[in-house]
Order: C-alpha cells, then sequence, then structure tokens
C-alpha cells in the first residue's frame, strides 16, 4: 500500500484516539513528531505485506481491527494475530524499519494512527514511561502467541472458533462480526462442511444469526461458555494508572486504580 496517498496529519486531539497504549504514551509521541492518521475502511485491504519493510507503528482506533497473517510459500495465509485497540503494530523492538514477518490487512474498518518509527525511537529515549509501555505490551504479545500456540493443540475447534468471535467482539464492541464460514474454515484449517455443522448448531441454539458475509453474536454469555478461556490479557504502563485490556469475555476495556 501507497502510505504517502493515504497518510493525513492528524487534525483531531489525540486524547481522543480511542487505542489504550496510545493513551498512556500518546502525549510523548506528540512532542516527538507528527502523528498521522489513515482511513482504512476496505475491509481485507493489506496495509503491510510480508517482507515488506515497515516505516510506520499502526495504532488502531476505536473500532478498527487489523488481521497479522503468516504467509506459506504457496501462497496459503493463517492469521496468527489480531490489533485492535488495546495494542499497535509495531516492526521490530529496535523501532527501525524491518522487513514484516506478517501480513497486516484491515479486518474491520476504522481509523488508524501511524506513528513514524523515528518518532516512536524520539519519545522511547526522551521517556521511561514510552519505552516500559512498549516494552510490557511486547512482552503481551508473546505471552498471547504462545498461549494461542498451546490453545491449538488442547482445545476444540469449536472453543477456539467461539473464543475468535470473543476478542473480535471485545476489541470493536460490536456484535456484528465480518466473516464468512470460508473464511474461517481457512482460518482454522478445516473443511467448510465442517465449519458449516459448527456455525448451523450455534444458530439453532441462539448463539449466533448468519448474514451475507457477517456472523451477528445473539446471546454473548451463551458464547462465552461455549469458549475456551485463552484470552490475552494486556496491562500497559503509563503516567496514569495501569490500563488493562481483557477480551477474553470478561468485560470491557477497564483501569485498575
Amino acid at each position: 500500500m501507497d502510505f504517502n496517498r493515504k497518510l493525513s496529519v492528524m487534525l483531531y486531539d489525540i486524547d481522543r484516539a480511542d487505542n489504550l497504549l496510545l493513551g498512556a504514551i500518546g502525549e510523548a509521541l506528540t512532542e516527538s513528531g507528527a502523528l498521522y492518521c489513515l482511513d482504512c475502511s476496505q475491509i481485507g485491504e493489506t496495509l503491510i505485506d510480508a517482507g515488506e519493510s515497515a516505516r510506520y507503528a499502526l495504532f488502531p482506533t476505536g473500532g478498527a481491527l487489523l488481521s497479522g497473517q503468516i504467509v506459506f510459500e504457496d501462497g496459503a495465509t493463517i492469521e496468527a494475530a489480531l490489533i485492535g485497540r488495546e495494542g499497535v503494530v509495531l516492526s521490530s523492538a529496535a523501532m527501525h524499519p524491518a522487513p514484516s514477518i506478517a501480513r497486516i490487512s484491515v479486518l474491520h474498518g476504522g481509523h488508524i494512527v501511524a506513528a513514524p518509527l523515528s518518532v516512536m525511537r524520539r519519545a522511547c529515549e526522551r521517556a521511561e514511561h514510552v519505552r516500559l509501555a512498549v516494552s510490557q505490551y511486547c512482552d503481551g504479545v508473546v505471552r498471547a502467541l504462545m498461549r494461542a500456540t498451546a490453545c491449538a493443540s488442547t482445545h476444540t475447534l469449536e472453543q477456539r472458533v467461539a473464543r475468535r468471535l470473543l476478542s473480535i467482539h471485545a476489541r470493536t464492541q460490536q456484535t456484528a462480526i465480518a466473516t464468512t464460514q470460508e473464511h474461517l474454515a481457512g482460518l482454522f484449517g478445516v473443511g467448510r462442511s465442517y465449519m458449516n455443522r459448527i456455525l448451523s448448531v450455534w444458530r439453532a441454539q441462539g448463539v449466533i444469526l448468519r448474514s451475507r458475509g457477517a456472523l451477528h453474536i445473539q446471546n454473548l454469555r451463551a458464547l462465552q461458555r461455549l469458549a475456551c478461556a485463552c484470552g490475552d490479557d494486556f496491562q500497559i504502563a503509563g503516567p496514569a494508572p495501569a490500563t488493562v485490556f481483557a477480551p477474553n469475555g470478561a468485560g470491557p476495556l477497564v483501569v485498575r486504580e
């Protein structure tokens, strides 16, 4: 994607950007350089391709949701991460341009704040709380990936599909999930007929409704009971009380005193 064509200088107050990590470090970033806004409305649009050198840290805001996909030699992809208003897509811990190990695409449209890596580096050099927040977030991502690996070998497909729908709901706060049975089947490496059986049972139980290009959560508590407990909690340090994101069906974004 040509970032130069899509980037616009942020005109709104950084405090209004609904992203937890950005809320903890945004002031230090704006003091270190210009931030930009991406309006991403096209579902499936690739923002960073695998192997491409990323020059920006991407902070999804509000209901925007990005998907990190591993691309195999035959062109097949598998989703390895969801990034929403809890965090950031960052090319490397050193915050220098580096080839991306994943394809980053839009899963749910919205606004994304783009911070040049040079701005990220300056903010980390100037403010200890920025270094700590970014480090803690990266540690949280590693823990989530390790937990996801264990989950895939331990829990049933039904549990994992329910968990993914809950993770999307927690990040977007919307009951309409833009996905299809074909997409879910490919994501979890099973046939369409198998995924169709799972979704048909849930529909009959009143857990979900299906429409063209989307699944609609009808009974959130029932979906929570179907899911495994493999949430991906993040605790982000900042000058204010620690902010915690818990997309495990336990509730919305909260702040711990």
